[in-house]
Order: C-alpha cells, then structure tokens, then sequence
C-alpha cells in the first residue's frame, strides 16, 4: 500500500541518467529531487500516514526514527559507513537545517538521502527494470519466528561453537545451574516441567538457553516453596506469558532441550536460596549455550516475536512496474534500520539486571522490533546484514560502542586508553555509568543485580579486592564519581538532607549508595604533579605521585552471595587536607559550567588564589545550614565542573555520630587552582576513616 504522496513520486528520478551521474550540461551532477512533505506538519503527515500503512512513509520515518544529526551523516555517493556518532552532547536540534518539510534527493550508486530539517539519513533503492541501484541488504523476514530467521540463528550459532575461540568457555568443572527447565522431545509439542539438575540422571550435557526479560508491571509466572513441586511435575503451558512461550518455541526450533528462566529456576520467596543463585549467576549466563534477549518487550505478554513493522519482506518492490507503460519501473527500497547498537535500546536495556545478563553471555540472539541481532565475544551482525563482521574490524571507541562494554570479550579492545588509563578499568566505570542509569524494583538489587559480573571480573584480577562496586587496586578511581543530575531534578530541603543510601548498608564513598546516574571522572588525576619547591638555585618544580593513600578497607557482607550486599563497610585514607566551613552564603551560581547544574559554593572567603576552592554536594539542597566539612585531595586534573585548566580534585566529608567520633561520610567534591597558595599553606596530613 502506498499513500498519495508516495504515488506521486516521479519514477524518473530513479532513472540511470537523472540518478547515476550524467551532466546537466552546467558541470554539475543530476540529482533526482523530491519534496515529500511540506511545511511544519510534514512530520505529523509522516506519521500519519505510516500508521495508516503505507509502505514507503513507514521506511522513511523509520529511517529518520533512527538517524543521526544531519553534521554526523558523512558526505554523500560514498561506500563509507558511519558506525557511530560523535560523543557530543549536543542536543539533535542544536544545528538546523535550511530547508522545512521532508525532501529525497535519489543519487548515484543507489543512494537516498533523507533529510527532514533537523536529521539526515541514508536509504538504498535498485531498479529491478533498468538493473541500477544498489542491493543494500538481504531479506528481512515480515515475522520473527520465520523458518528463514531459526535457520540464520542456527548458521550463527554453528559458525560461533565452532570457529570463535574468545566464544567458548571452559567447562571443567562441567556446569549445570541448580535448575532448568525441561521443555521436552515430543515432536511438534512442548510440555515444560522444573528440573533439579543435580537429581536428575541421564542429561545429555551442559547445554541449555537462557532468558534475558523484562518482568515488567504484569503477573510473572514463578516458582515459589508451594509451587516448587508443581512445576517439577509439569508446568502449564497456558499459564506462561508469552515472552517464556517465544522462549520455548526458540529452544526447541534450536534444538536445545533446556532453558534457564530467572522467575522459574530460583525459588523466588525463599531468601536463602535466591541469595545462592545470585552467586551463581556468573556462570549461569557465562555457561549458557546462548542467551536469547526479548529486546522490545515491556512484559511478559509482549514476547520475543515482537510484530514488525515492515510487514512485507523488503525484497518486494515498493513501486511496482505498471503494465504497458514504459516510464514504470519495478523499484526495491531498502529500509534503514540504523547502528547495530541503537536496535537494543528498547525495555530490556533500561532494566538494571539485563545489563550482567548480556556482559556475562559469550552468545546473544537479540529479538527487537525490526529484526533479530547477533552478538557474541568476537562478531556481530544482523538479519539484514547476516555476514559477521568482527569487531576487531572496526576502530576499538566503535567495537566498545557497538557492542556494549563487554568486559570480558577477548581480543577486543587495546591494553590502554589514549591517556594511558588500563583499558579494562576504563570499561568498568563506563558500564557503573550505564547500570546507574537503569531501573531496579528493589534498591536493595543494586549490589546483588551487579554481582555476577563483579564476580567474573574478579577471577581475572588475581590479587585485588571488589568493594562495594569499586576495586582496591584502583580504589582512587573508583572513589572520583559525581551525581549526573537528570532534568528536572530539584534541590532537597535542609531538614532531609544530606540524603540517605538507597540502601542501608552501602556505603557513602560507593557509587551504588547514590539513586540516580553518576558519572565517572579521574582518568588522569593519579599519574603524579608537578609541585614547586625551594632548591639550591631557586624555585624548582618536581613530580611527585598523589599523597592519597588508602589504609584499611573493610567490607562486611550481609548475604550468601560475595558479591552481594553490604553492611558495616569502612575506608581509611590518609591525605592532604583542609577543615572549612560552609553555608547557603558562599553559594556561587556563575561559578557553574555549561554543562555542569549542580549549586556551587566558593570559598573565597577562606581560601584566595587563581582559582578559589569551590564546592559542590552529590545531593542540591535548597537552603545550605552553616557545617563543617573536610576538604580530602585525590588528584590532580581536568575538573568535575569543566575546568579548562587543571585543578586539584577531591571528596568533600562530613563527620556523622556523636561528638569527636572520627567517621566521616561523603557528602561531594570540591576543586581549587593547583597554584592557590592558601590551599598550599593550610593543608596538611590527616586520616579519615569513611563509612
């Protein structure tokens, strides 16, 4: 089905001498140009008529769905791809157009670009008739369960098992999670019931599927101590949302026997048993012979096989070849379906506990809306682009980005950061960043939810020790994180703050104690600065290492799990500091940066100097009461706030508990010029002890 506006687009601009590149006679190439939509509701009529079901508005404004700003498309007729935009935080309508309503241009090589006054995105076209254009993609299935779509699983999953070194696991010990699901041999039927693995004889291997899902707001199907011997002897097939049905059917279309589903496989109100599964949850995931990720889907009821848009196969021509007219043409558009990496965007990438269910899976078949993705350690691809690209292929900042942070992928990314940070370290806090920014129905998840890639993660850091979300070998670091406020968010009374962990037991220097997004910063505050002392022939300037210096660390676990939750956990750090006090008088509102939207508070008053020391708390509050804080350096650096030059770096502390206690609690951060020869002169030595 097309709308008028599509009807009426001119065949002619397809044609090999408007599209291909003959002259106009001028110098200048022909461009086929058309405007499909005018005015300020062109977007509006876009919309309207996809959802009516017209086939070309629908790959159109899917395309523009997931373009970038027009500045980050590269320059047309180019066999270039653009895998990833530049990490600006610049807003997709900073940088405007000059041009109102939706325009093609058709140019050489098959190419269409697609412009809308604000985005810009490529599409491919072939005429069929004339033989011209470009076949831009293989065929994408109108649904997800197609025999085509299982047998592409099926030659991914061959091709991995058995080329992919970085892909396959060790399995000695053999693994086998404590249950799974056995949906059964009988042909043509699934008759699902609750294994104990470890009573079971006669398994045919380690081999079994997992399921990475949102619950959502509906009923989950669970097991409970009532149920538990009820679905050990069948588990009804109706009473199964259909994401665990999809699921299923996707197991046995594999011809994998068993499947793994968190609801069904812990024993969801006996405390002590989720405990233990979260501490296996490594290897869960890690030992599955493939996760199968329902993407699109808020619930269960929305399943794997998510209803695609395009409900025709895009080898069928959009503009079909009218009989006895010679001016038709039989032409193909191949839908964009934009960056392998903005297709899992969807419900399951906002949910806190799918985000170690894909760092820990070697193999991952994603079920989006469009099409069905593929990831594993060493590739990826795409139902439209089903060939495995590796991702060694493509620069190391693009194989992160495709790819999510994928800590343990091997042979992937470099051994250090541009700055000369360890890589591995650097992917650690840029994944904290993305966790922080995802939802957990219980707070008290936030330890427990992160556990199974903490614990991987730690076999592969012989000799150092995970606190809290951070790690003892890089405990600076881990302790240079700052609240990144989300819009709209708004200043606390006095009377509740500074605000309380979102859980009780974790401590105030982690950055899981924080409810919200933080951001990470620190990267090159720790390689040493440069100080000026007295010297036989005058001032001379010597480098010198950081004079923080971590002294006892105690972590107190409060469950099974050793990855889990905390409580009663203490640092000690011993470094330069300063006792200052502080009130609602020294706030400072031009002292922020651009992008910088937390109060500032600067010490003029107390400290002088190129660049006053100046305050910032993790938490806003409305009206700052007079308090005594402590000033503890960490490093040296760019600052928090954007500072163009580099400034000394460190956590702002209180004191907490009665009077002449010596624990402290974080309450944020402060900067002060490297020069300031207040700081300088009134800075000394002390150790604080951090709860």
């Amino acid at each position: 089905m097309l709308c008028d506006y599509c009807t009426n687009i001119p065949l002619d601009i397809f044609l090999p001498y408007r599209a291909c590149g003959m002259y106009n006679g001028t110098g200048r190439i022909y461009q086929g140009r058309y405007q499909h939509f005018e005015g300020a509701t062109a977007l509006e009529g876009l919309n309207s008529s996809a959802n009516a079901g017209c086939h070309m508005c629908n790959v159109i404004l899917n395309a523009l769905n997931v373009a970038e700003p027009h500045w980050a498309i590269p320059p047309p007729i180019t066999d270039r791809k653009l895998l990833h935009a530049p990490k600006e935080r610049i807003p997709v309508n900073s940088r405007p157009l000059d041009e109102s309503g939706i325009t093609i241009m058709v140019q050489a090589e098959g190419q269409m670009i697609i412009k809308d006054g604000v985005r810009a995105c490529s599409l491919w076209w072939w005429n069929e008739t004339m033989g011209q254009g470009r076949k831009a993609a293989c065929p994408v299935s109108a649904s997800a369960d197609s025999s085509e779509t299982f047998a592409l699983a099926i030659s991914w999953l061959k091709t991995c098992t058995e080329t992919h070194r970085d892909c396959k696991y060790d399995q000695d010990p053999p693994f086998l999670p404590t249950r799974l699901i056995d949906i059964g041999t009988a042909p043509g039927g699934i008759n699902p019931r609750l294994i104990q693995t470890n009573v079971e004889s006669n398994l045919p291997g380690p081999k079994y599927l997992a399921l990475s899902h949102c619950w959502g707001s509906r009923h989950v199907l669970k097991t409970t101590v009532a149920t538990l011997r009820d679905h050990q002897e069948r588990i009804s097939w109706s009473s199964l949302s259909k994401t665990f049905q999809d699921a299923m059917v996707i197991a046995q279309r594999l011809g994998i026997r068993y499947i793994w589903i968190d609801s069904l496989c812990i024993i969801q109100d006996d405390p002590r048993d989720f405990e233990a599964e979260c501490g296996r949850m490594n290897l869960v995931y890690s030992r599955a012979h493939c996760t199968v990720s329902a993407s699109d889907s808020p619930d269960g009821e929305g399943g794997c096989f998510v209803p695609r848009y395009h409900r025709h196969s895009i080898m069928d021509p959009i503009f079909g070849r009218e009989e006895n007219n010679p001016e038709s043409a039989e032409i193909h558009i191949f839908p964009n379906f934009g960056q392998w990496r903005k297709a899992i965007q969807g419900p399951v990438s906002a949910r806190g506990w799918c985000l170690q269910e894909r760092e820990l899976s070697p193999r991952m078949l994603h079920y989006t809306k469009d099409r069905l993705l593929w990831e594993c350690r060493e590739c990826i691809a795409s139902e439209d682009h089903p060939e495995m690209q590796r991702k060694q292929e493509s620069n190391l900042e693009v194989a992160e980005y495709l790819s999510s942070w994928r800590l343990l992928d091997g042979g992937v990314t470099a051994t250090t950061t541009v700055a000369g940070y360890p890589r591995s370290r650097a992917k650690w806090y840029a994944m904290a960043e993305e966790y922080s920014r995802r939802a957990l129905s219980l707070k008290t998840d936030k330890l427990p939810a992160l556990s199974g890639i903490a614990a991987e993660i730690a076999k592969r850091r012989q000799g150092d020790r995970y606190l809290a979300g951070l790690w003892k070998d890089d405990i600076f670091r881990g302790l240079s994180w700052f609240p990144d406020p989300v819009d709209g968010s708004s200043a606390q009374p006095a009377s509740s703050w500074p605000p309380t962990a979102v859980d009780a037991g974790l401590p105030s220097w982690s950055w899981t104690a924080w409810d919200g997004p933080v951001r990470y910063h620190g990267e090159s505050w720790f390689g040493g600065t440069w100080e000026k002392v007295d010297g036989n022939d005058g001032d001379q300037w010597v480098k010198r290492p950081p004079r923080i210096q971590l002294l006892d660390s105690r972590i107190k676990q409060s469950s099974l799990d050793p990855f889990g939750r905390v409580g009663g956990s203490e640092i000690v750090l011993s470094g330069w500091a300063i006792e200052v006090s502080v009130s609602e008088a020294y706030f400072a509102p031009d002292l922020s940066a651009n992008l910088f939207r937390h109060k500032c508070y600067s010490l003029a008053g107390h400290l002088s100097g190129p660049y006053s020391a100046v305050l910032y708390f993790d938490a806003d509050v409305d009206e700052l009461p007079t308090i005594e804080v402590v000033c503890l350096q960490l490093g040296v650096g760019k600052g928090v706030r954007g500072t163009p030059l580099p400034v000394i770096n460190g956590l702002v502390l209180t004191k907490i508990g009665e009077q002449g206690s010596d624990a402290y609690r974080r309450v944020g951060m402060f900067d002060v010029g490297t020069n300031d020869e207040v700081w300088m002169s009134r800075r000394s030595v002390k150790v604080v002890h951090i709860v």
